[in-house]
């Protein structure tokens, strides 16, 4: 077969990989002979061939295998989205060596893969040699404490990553001090995702502290916890010195109104803070209308999400009426 395409003229082999699709393109097509690599290189579909989907695509730790050889040589692909297959850790080493050669890849899906402690030390070694990652989402992969451990160990060192995802991974308070020890040396994330990780107020506390000393993080994602109202006093006194946090997702987390006081004391002061999402928590109406009282004093933030609270029905009619003559807010309730 190999002797055959070296005797089929470049024309006909475009014509074939017309009929191909971009996973076959770049994983069976590429590295079969140097005639094929060097014909592929100068192919329009390939070239621009800058994004790829391949979630719910069954991918082993074998495939991956194939994937992480063809990714050592390729210089198009940015955006690689491997979410929802079963690499497990051995697929994630494979990636590991591979990204200390590419140069090309800044965001990297590998979500729902059941990587593991063992998984997140590899995680830890892309994030200490690759210098090209920019974007890195890990959720539901069962990470725990140790591996959460190592990620952050490298996130002290990393100095490109700027968004990271780690929602559901079992962290809890214990590894949310790892995480608060990075946020204290790293100097390039800006977007954190924390979301279901069993974090309480001592993990709230940690990652306010935190944020008393690191000036680069502008996102916070913390929803589906269970920081309470202890949590929400813990961060708004820390935001009171902050200067670069614009968003502040604290959605179901059991904050009830004398949370809600905690963040009217911070939003007396802070002008930064321009998003502030509290859905699903225990705020009643009364609540809702000092919260709002509190912001079109403070004529920062714009987006304001209440939703799925304990606000009665009749009394939106007032957050309505407050929405209309405040045309910059957005209030979602």
């Amino acid at each position: 077969m190999i002797g055959l395409l070296h005797t089929l003229p470049a024309e006909l082999i475009y014509r074939i990989l017309d009929n191909v699709d971009e996973i076959t393109l770049l994983l069976s097509c590429r590295n079969v002979c140097t005639k094929l690599n060097s014909i592929i290189d100068k192919y329009i579909r390939y070239q621009i061939l800058t994004k790829l989907h391949l979630r719910f695509n069954q991918i082993d730790s074998q495939g991956t295998k194939y994937l992480a050889k063809t990714l050592e040589t390729n210089k198009t692909l940015t955006t690689l989205y491997l979410g929802i297959n079963k690499l497990g850790p051995q697929g994630v080493e494979y990636l590991s060596n591979t990204l200390l050669k590419n140069q090309t890849l800044t965001t990297l899906d590998l979500s729902l893969n059941d990587i593991g402690v063992q998984g997140a030390q590899d995680v830890a070694n892309i994030l200490l040699k690759n210098k090209r990652l920019t974007i890195f989402m890990l959720n539901y992969n069962h990470i725990g404490i140790h591996g959460t451990q190592s990620i952050a160990a490298a996130l002290m060192k990393n100095d490109t990553l700027c968004t990271l995802q780690l929602g559901h991974n079992q962290i809890m308070d214990q590894g949310t001090h790892y995480i608060a020890a990075a946020l204290k040396k790293n100097r390039t994330l800006t977007r954190l995702y924390l979301e279901g990780n069993d974090i309480g107020a001592e993990g709230a506390q940690q990652l306010a502290n935190a944020l008393r000393q690191n000036q680069t993080l502008i996102e916070i994602h913390l929803g589906m916890n269970s920081i309470g109202s202890e949590g929400a006093k813990q961060f708004a006194n820390a935001l009171l010195t902050n200067k670069t946090l614009t968003t502040l997702d604290f959605s179901n987390n059991g904050i009830t109104d004398r949370g809600v006081g905690f963040l009217i004391n911070l939003l007396a002061e802070n002008r930064v803070l321009t998003t502030l999402i509290l859905k699903s928590n225990c705020i009643s109406i009364q609540g809702a209308k000092h919260l709002i009282n509190a912001i079109i004093k403070n004529k920062t933030l714009l987006t304001l999400d209440l939703s799925n609270n304990k606000i009665a029905t009749g009394g939106n009619e007032r957050f309505i009426e407050i929405f209309q003559t405040h045309l910059e807010m957005k209030i979602i309730f």
